[in-house]
């Protein structure tokens, strides 16, 4: 089900081969494939774990994504709906509420990159970086992964910072500043990460 020969196909021109997969392992001159829709990876054997328990399963919106990177699609853009209405309550002077749904979007927001996006680009596109920056998906995804990575350690900051878990000297003044910096980082990577899945799944770049 998992295992098959990787052909010695020429890559697509985003350095991947034309299908969606896991992990290339070579055995005695042997390479085989652990595939998830078919695609050939790098011969890291935590790939293949990876590949097992979150890149099986077709996805349900009618593209080309796996199961995992509709459900992560979703809850992204759940995130983007929870910070929007978090900031509306702190506008409203609804601070309480405010910290709950702000505390709330950054658990989600946090797991989804931790479990899905890091693993993704670990998986995906570092075996490629910084040659394969101009090619594909590569270059996006790289500026995607930045932006998110800006966003969740911003925002577990202003997150533990409201709920009284920094220390004195680690908590910040100008809180307005650094909400609107987080919020601002937040939807820029959101943008992003709809217009990769548009360009991975849609269309196939």
């Amino acid at each position: 089900m998992f295992f098959a020969r990787c052909p010695p196909a020429p890559p697509s021109p985003d350095g991947i081969h034309d299908q969606i997969g896991l992990v290339q392992l070579e055995a005695q001159k042997t390479t085989l494939a652990f595939t998830v829709q078919g695609r050939c990876l790098s011969n890291d054997p935590s790939s293949i774990i990876a590949g097992m328990f979150l890149f099986q399963g077709q996805g349900f919106l009618g593209t080309r994504a796996p199961f995992i990177s509709d459900v992560s699609l979703l809850l992204m853009l759940l995130t983007a709906a929870l910070f929007t209405v978090g900031w509306r309550l702190a506008v409203r002077q609804r601070y309480e509420l405010h910290r709950r749904v702000q505390t709330i979007a950054v658990v989600l927001n946090t797991i989804v990159v931790g479990v899905v996006m890091v693993t993704s680009y670990v998986i995906f596109i570092l075996p490629g970086i910084p040659d394969k920056l101009d090619e594909g998906s590569y270059g996006i995804t790289t500026i995607h992964a930045l932006l998110g990575l800006a966003s969740v350690v911003l925002g577990v900051y202003l997150t533990l910072g409201g709920n009284g878990l920094l220390p004195q000297r680690l908590r910040y003044a100008n809180y307005k500043l650094w909400m609107r910096t987080s919020y601002l980082l937040y939807m820029l990577a959101t943008l992003l990460g709809v217009l990769l899945y548009v360009i991975v799944f849609v269309y196939g770049i």
